[in-house]
């Protein structure tokens, strides 16, 4: 469809469900996040490489390995990377201070830089606030990461985005404060992202009906049973089409 169809067709699809307010994911949902974790733990293989002569894909994949492992406990809670090098230094017999500071490093790798907006990205959300939708976005990262993110992609003062602390499992809190923030009822909202949990679940927890889940690109995400009535899309791209087709 057409730029016009689109904004067209979300606005009465909008006014059939009495929706006002998107809400959206950031990391692998709005921008490509999941290279940043890979350079990162290349880093560390690269240098226990240059340490110990190891294959630096065999630490790299090991540090993944255990990144993967302890989601499942930790979330996002940034011990994971103490961890994470306290498992690496064992297995590579590299001191443990020094693996440290190359997970450190990683971390910053990580964390500290704004990951790329998908190329479709820009133009959904100018679709969703053409068709008079607020948009908002519910994000598991630091204060100080997303500035970075606001500053990187010029949205200062152009969007609202909800965190939730990173010592927590990402739930249903960040989007009962996203829709509060956004002065919306949650039935008012629609919530889309790309963590099954985290996101779709979590958000049908806050009173969230209407999920859209962009299939992930960390299948630990998509890990767990999915919900009647669950609209999956392939990329954000797709977002405004799907809406108008699955609940117009």
């Amino acid at each position: 469809m057409e730029t016009g169809q689109l904004i067209r067709g979300v606005r009465e699809t909008a006014e059939i469900t009495g929706w006002k307010a998107v809400i959206l994911d950031v990391d692998d949902t709005i921008a490509e996040s999941s290279p940043l974790w890979g350079r990162g733990f290349t880093y560390v293989g690269e240098k226990t490489a240059e340490y110990k002569g190891v294959k630096a894909e065999t630490v790299a994949g090991e540090a993944k390995r255990w990144n993967n492992e302890l989601y499942k406990n930790l979330g996002v809670h940034p011990r994971k990377y103490r961890v994470i090098a306290g498992e690496l230094a064992r297995e590579f017999e590299v001191e443990e201070t020094r693996m440290w500071e190359w997970m450190k490093t990683a971390v910053a790798m990580i964390y500290c830089r704004a990951p790329e907006l998908f190329a479709e990205t820009t133009e959904t959300l100018e679709v969703l606030v053409a068709a008079g939708l607020r948009v908002g976005f519910a994000t598991h990262s630091s204060l100080g990461r997303t500035k970075i993110l606001k500053e990187a992609w010029g949205w200062e003062d152009k969007y609202p985005v909800f965190t939730q602390s990173m010592l927590t499992k990402k739930d249903e809190r960040i989007w009962k404060k996203a829709t509060e923030g956004l002065k919306v009822r949650p039935e008012q909202a629609v919530a889309v992202g790309d963590n099954l949990h985290g996101d779709i679940l979590a958000a049908r927890r806050a009173g969230i009906k209407d999920t859209v889940w962009v299939k992930p690109a960390w299948q630990i995400y998509a890990q767990g049973e999915k919900p009647d009535g669950l609209v999956v899309i392939n990329g954000i791209g797709q977002l405004a089409a799907a809406l108008i087709e699955n609940f117009g």
